[in-house]
């Protein structure tokens, strides 16, 4: 009976079939064991001993009944022959201990069970191998799997037929219920009420499409703050808002921003932008000037591609595949360009600023392999300090890898120790943020803005026209755009 009850046959929704319904001796419905009544028992495939226990119930009932004895009689040849396979196996068992025939031929059922599965197998590789199949297509497991009848003790098998749950992909954050406004409203949201719809009627500017975007959205709420603090909106404050936007939102919001200013003739304040006119080249070194907060600029461009030294070459993660020449080395060269401005106090010659870009390309791919090492390999969680340093290091010893301006705090360089690089990063709308990197040992609560690095697609160094100071330079690194939105349309000047 043990045996019966852990071969219990089960249908399709993978509830237990009753014996009784599928017997001769018939079940009263609804069953009063809370079992199936959707199939019978399918007397051919299962376990022998719910053959048994369908034969004292009189037989199946897919079948015609038969007397008693015969039934008795089918009971005895059913036991008989698990007894006769019960001895076999012990027979087989006790050859097996003492050695012999230790690897036996696999049985005819085996082996067609085996290519069975290899079949399957097969068919599970080639809709892997397929490509842009709807994730929701119903699974379809294998007639062999389907057309028999599992038992209590393969209910894993049974929840593995019913497929991959896609009920993940189903929308759970629709919404499932409205929520109707009071009529009247709530005293204390009266008054905000006739404020929204003020900001609604807002004549300074043309809702229209706008409404429906993110910058509508968020204009209507800083209006809405603004009416609030009982402020009498105009259309400096407009000007105010949307320069805001385009300065410290995100891609979007700064992208819908800077449109309207472009295209409703928004006045804008003056000196947001970075001007940036084209190039003159003499002898592989472009100049030209810079325009940013009412101020020109002079910008020098010394190139992007160092020429790869051995002592580089044994530092670099895979030194076989090496040009004679590395591009996208824009950070290196013009840091070095800067520091020989600082150091000379005129503007140095190409050979010279590239001699030290090499010098320093070497200290930092030393300091990321030093860093990778002590690293160690890379784990499933990390932090995000960990995350970038692994980037930082990651670029620097790999060839031709653009540089994060940032690396330059990473792994700091010994001219640099006094120093401070002053960063101006200008996003895709050309509206700059100033950062800065200042080594281990220098003084001073401010840096110096008498020069700055500067980032944004191009690579460039340049000065103040009325001194010859050092400035800084400029680059933007492809793996860290400023506000974290590539530039589809770098400005004029030499692309990369």
């Amino acid at each position: 009976m043990a045996r019966a009850r852990d071969h219990k046959p089960r249908d399709k929704k993978g509830e237990a079939l009753c014996w009784n319904f599928s017997a001769h001796k018939g079940c009263a419905t609804p069953c009063p064991f809370k079992m199936s009544h959707d199939e019978q028992i399918d007397f051919e495939t299962c376990d022998h001993s719910i053959q048994l226990a369908l034969l004292k119930r009189g037989g199946p009932k897919i079948r015609k009944k038969c007397p008693d004895e015969q039934l008795i009689s089918h009971m005895g040849k059913i036991r008989k022959e698990q007894s006769d396979k019960f001895k076999q196996n012990m027979e087989e068992g006790k050859k097996l201990k003492v050695g012999a025939n230790p690897t036996p031929a696999p049985s005819i059922e085996t082996t067609a069970l085996l290519a069975q599965l290899e079949k399957l197998q097969t068919s599970v590789d080639a809709v892997e191998r397929k490509v842009g199949a709807d994730p929701k297509t119903r699974f379809a497991p294998p007639a062999a799997f389907t057309s028999v009848q599992l038992t209590e003790g393969e209910s894993e098998l049974h929840q593995v037929l019913q497929g991959p749950d896609n009920s993940w992909f189903d929308n759970h954050h629709e919404g499932t219920a409205t929520l109707p406004v009071p009529d009247p409203l709530p005293a204390p949201y009266r008054e905000r009420a006739k404020l929204m719809e003020q900001v609604d009627s807002f004549g300074l500017l043309d809702w229209g499409d706008l409404k429906s975007t993110l910058l509508g959205t968020w204009l209507k709420n800083r209006l809405l703050q603004l009416m609030e603090a009982n402020t009498v909106v105009n259309r400096s404050h407009v000007d105010d808002l949307l320069q805001e936007a385009v300065e410290k939102g995100s891609p979007e919001l700064a992208a819908q921003a800077d449109s309207l200013l472009a295209h409703q003739r928004v006045p804008r304040k003056a000196g947001g932008r970075v001007e940036i006119p084209e190039l003159e080249w003499n002898e592989g070194v472009g100049q030209g000037p810079v325009i940013w907060n009412s101020q020109s600029w002079t910008r020098l461009d010394f190139g992007d591609t160092l020429e790869v030294h051995q002592s580089l070459k044994d530092l670099l993660a895979d030194p076989q595949n090496v040009d004679p020449n590395e591009s996208h080395q824009c950070l290196p060269i013009h840091v070095a360009a800067g520091l020989l401005l600082h150091q000379q106090k005129q503007i140095p010659s190409m050979d010279a600023v590239h001699r030290k870009a090499q010098e320093l390309r070497i200290s930092l791919a030393a300091q990321a392999a030093e860093a990778l090492t002590v690293l160690g390999p890379l784990p499933d969680e990390l932090t995000q300090a960990e995350a970038d340093l692994r980037v930082f290091a990651h670029d620097a010893v790999h060839f031709a890898h653009d540089k994060d301006y940032r690396a330059l705090a990473a792994f700091p360089l010994q001219d640099f120790s006094e120093l401070c690089v002053n960063v101006l990063r200008v996003s895709d709308t050309m509206h700059p943020t100033v950062e800065s990197v200042c080594g281990a040992r220098h003084e001073g609560s401010k840096p110096s803005k008498s020069g700055f690095l500067f980032i944004l697609g191009i690579c460039s160094f340049w000065c103040h026209q009325n001194q010859r100071e050092p400035c800084h330079q400029r680059e933007r690194s492809k793996s860290q755009p400023p506000d974290g939105k590539p530039i589809l349309k770098p400005p004029l000047g030499r692309t990369r």
